[in-house]
């Protein structure tokens, strides 16, 4: 062979061993791939197997590889499932010790700490975990599950907030947030979080529901009511919230209308739920209102044959009976059911005192098991059994409450669920909960078992600013209004932030004649209860009275709207307000809507019907806006014939259209109602005039002239006065200034200044005498105690009551 053929028999023969090599080392990793997935693929099968594994292959499991965290894991949770706790808290936490950042073993190894009642041992376990890793939601949701669940409201709170912090979007922590920040009286945090509860559950009813309740507590049914109505929308079949809706319905009703809407909804909660005793007191109490006896009695009567489950639904049934009979002039059934109704309160008395002891030493079974004893006698077997339970937590080995509940269960098997369905009973007799009991009787219409209870409070902590709240709300709504001052002044001295106290005073300084000191006091109601629409709307009528800037009262009424759209009351004022801004078109728009909100109502379709009478539209004929008023003007008068304000516009109306006999007795007739409008009697004497009668038109608006003078003068007065207080003759003229604008509590009390000022000031000696005269034989002597008690409390800020020495002017 030569060199060229020898070089190519080699280079053939280096090829083919080459490929033969790739070949071998294909097959040698193909092997090794298949040893590797295959030791792969048996760990993952063992770790699939694990969650459906029995409970000899896990127990076999951790005994061969004791660092298995997820067996010990899974072996926790058969041990758990079968109830035999101490094994599975040994397994669980050893899984835990395995791995400090596994949540979902450290939140198995709580859960099984409150599986065996030992909820203490499970917030040893949370807490440091949560606190270990803030940003974990669930784990922080959990704790304040725990929180919630041994009534350690402040804490939970903290953990649903911290918990909604890391996931927003977290609707179960904000609802316990809500209900949680309610229990610590954070009222405008609780709010806040029931409301977003309802804007991440929008297709929830029980959280519409739970919102209204809320709103129902904080005495602002006519909030809640939109609520409610969304609750019966979106789950038409559940009678707890026709029930509910009927209930805040009637708080505010006050025409017959309101009464019949009220009912309708009590009587489908009826339909759907027969007989339910608070059902049936709701109707009794609607028809109660409106003096119809004998239907109160038959809305009644199914508690007669039915088993009434609450001591405080017995009270308050003996009691409305006793109305009824009494307003049908039964006395003797009458007499017998208030025997009736004092024996259950005396039961409910010693009721309350079991749940005072029970506040004193929460882990104390002995009166837990007297209380739920009792309840039992008096057929409460709901709550007996929760009571039973709860004692069952502090005291797990309590032989004689675990028999007794047993024995209770075998007899009334559906106790705990319809404690757990039921509305929620009065659980807390100390202080506060006597004050809630208070607030609960008090909206009922109940006042004095809402005065006792409220006085009990007092007799407890003397400090209860809240108890003292509620004595002059409920004084305040009986005419008692010396004493109710007193009692809500101190209600704010001791805690300022009680948005309805506060509101309530300025309703009283307003009705005083101190609009100034009025609108403070709504300022700081609003800034207690940003979400009180109430408070807002209050703000702006009080603004309306007490400033120069009309924009104020309108930013107030527009908060108001914001809050309730659909409120028409709300909705005319701004409309008001918003024209005295020459804001014409929104302000047409507002009382449009106001409106479509009650189309019945004679003071909106007035209101609107004024106003299409002055403001013109570019995109309305200005005759079809004049038809239009007349059409709103005529029916308000239809469904209000004595309204001075229709009449007076209506007259104008007439008057354009050449109707100048209409229109004179009109004007006559809403001027002998209002004899203080100017615009009334200057409208009276152009219409005279064009009639021909010139001398009552001259007299007419010598009318009007007077009236404007008089205002001026008392301005000027007051001017004057404001940078000479202590002169005795500015006084003196205020004082018959107040007197001719029937402001007699002003003139008085600025007749008394005059005299402090000047003592020998026989002008004022006599007027006052012969003004104090007067007012007596009338029957309409102000009470000058609750004036000056006013004055010496915005002047001094004290919490005295005692009579000023020097006048205010507000």
């Amino acid at each position: 062979m030569d060199l060229l053929t020898i070089r190519a028999h080699f280079s053939a023969k280096n090829q083919i061993d080459k490929k033969i090599k790739q070949r071998i080392e294909c097959m040698v990793f193909a092997a090794l791939a298949g040893i590797a997935v295959g030791r792969w693929t048996i760990v993952s099968r063992a770790a699939n197997a694990l969650p459906t594994a029995s409970l000899t292959t896990l127990e076999r499991l951790t005994q061969q590889e004791p660092y298995n965290r997820r067996a010990f894991y899974y072996l926790g949770l058969r041990w758990q499932e079968r109830g035999d706790y101490p094994r599975s808290d040994a397994a669980l936490e050893h899984a835990a010790t395995l791995d400090s950042d596994d949540a979902q073993v450290w939140l198995a190894w709580a859960a099984e700490r409150t599986d065996a009642n030992q909820n203490d041992g499970a917030i040893r376990i949370l807490a440091p975990f949560a606190a270990q890793h803030p940003t974990n939601a669930a784990a922080h949701l959990a704790l304040a599950r725990l929180y919630h669940r041994t009534q350690a409201y402040k804490p939970a709170c903290a953990e649903a907030e911290s918990a909604v912090r890391s996931q927003p979007d977290l609707a179960e922590a904000w609802q316990l947030l809500g209900k949680d920040a309610e229990s610590i009286q954070d009222y405008v945090g609780a709010e806040k979080a029931l409301r977003k509860t309802r804007t991440l559950k929008p297709l929830e009813a029980a959280d519409a529901f739970d919102l209204g309740q809320f709103l129902v507590r904080r005495e602002r049914a006519p909030e809640a009511v939109p609520f409610f109505q969304e609750a019966v929308r979106l789950a038409p079949d559940l009678p707890a919230s026709h029930l509910a809706l009927g209930e805040a319905l009637l708080q505010t009703a006050h025409t017959p209308a309101d009464f019949a809407a009220a009912r309708d909804s009590l009587q489908r909660s009826a339909k759907l739920r027969p007989g339910h005793p608070q059902t049936c007191l709701a109707l009794g109490d609607s028809y109660l209102r409106q003096g119809r006896w004998q239907d109160a009695l038959t809305a009644l009567h199914p508690l007669q044959e039915l088993q009434i489950d609450g001591i405080d639904r017995r009270v308050r049934a003996t009691y409305l009976r006793a109305q009824a009979y009494q307003g049908l002039g039964n006395l003797t059934a009458a007499a017998q059911q208030l025997l009736q109704h004092q024996k259950w309160s005396q039961v409910q008395q010693e009721k309350a005192a079991w749940f005072d002891r029970i506040q004193q030493n929460h882990a104390d079974p002995a009166p837990r098991r007297q209380l739920a004893r009792l309840c039992v006698r008096c057929g409460d077997y709901a709550e007996a059994d929760a009571l039973y339970r709860k004692l069952l937590e502090y005291a797990p080995t309590y032989q004689a409450a675990q028999q007794e509940l047993a024995d209770l269960e075998a007899a009334h098997p559906l106790a705990g669920r319809a404690f757990a369905a039921a509305p929620a009973h009065l659980a807390i007799r100390s202080a506060s909960g006597r004050v809630e009991e208070g607030d609960r009787l008090r909206i009922a219409g109940h006042g004095p078992e809402a005065k006792a209870a409220y006085l009990d409070a007092l007799a407890q902590d003397g400090h209860s600013a809240r108890a003292c709240q509620g004595i002059g709300l409920l004084l305040e709504a009986q005419g008692d209004v010396e004493n109710a001052f007193a009692y809500l002044q101190q209600a704010v001295s001791l805690d300022p932030a009680l948005p309805l106290a506060q509101r309530t005073l300025a309703k009283l300084y307003l009705q005083a004649g101190f609009p100034n000191e009025a609108q403070r006091r709504l300022m700081r109601s609003v800034a207690d209860a940003p979400e009180d629409a109430a408070g807002w709307y209050d703000l702006g009528l009080v603004a309306r009275s007490a400033a120069h800037d009309p924009s104020q009262s309108e930013a107030a009424f527009q908060h108001a709207v914001t809050l309730v759209p659909t409120n028409a009351r709300y909705l005319l004022d701004w409309a008001d307000a918003l024209t005295e801004t020459h804001r014409d078109v929104e302000a047409e728009s507002a009382y449009r809507r106001a409106l479509a909100a009650d189309p019945q109502s004679a003071d909106t379709q007035s209101r609107l019907g004024a106003f299409l009478l002055d403001y013109r539209s570019a995109g309305q004929h200005p005759a079809a806006r004049q038809e239009e008023a007349e059409r709103l003007l005529r029916s308000a008068l239809a469904r209000d014939g004595i309204s001075a304000f229709t009449r007076y516009h209506l007259a104008r109306l007439e008057r354009r259209q050449g109707h100048t006999k209409e229109a004179i007795t009109l004007l006559q007739a809403a001027l002998k109602q209002r004899p203080d409008m100017v615009a009334g009697w200057y409208e009276l004497a152009q219409t005279l005039q064009h009639e021909g009668r010139s001398s009552e038109a001259h007299a007419s608006l010598q009318r009007s002239e007077q009236l404007q003078k008089a205002y001026a003068e008392y301005t000027r007065i007051v001017g004057l006065i404001a940078l000479s207080p202590k002169r005795a003759d500015l006084r003196l003229l205020l004082a018959r200034q107040n007197t001719l604008r029937g402001e007699n509590a002003h003139a008085l009390n600025q007749y008394q200044v005059c005299l402090q000022l000047d003592p020998q000031n026989h002008a004022a000696q006599t007027e006052m005498a012969a003004l104090t005269a007067r007012l007596k034989t009338q029957g309409h002597l102000p009470n000058m105690g609750l004036y000056n008690a006013m004055v010496n409390s915005f002047s001094t800020r004290s919490r005295s009551f005692s009579p000023p020495n020097a006048a205010h002017s507000d």
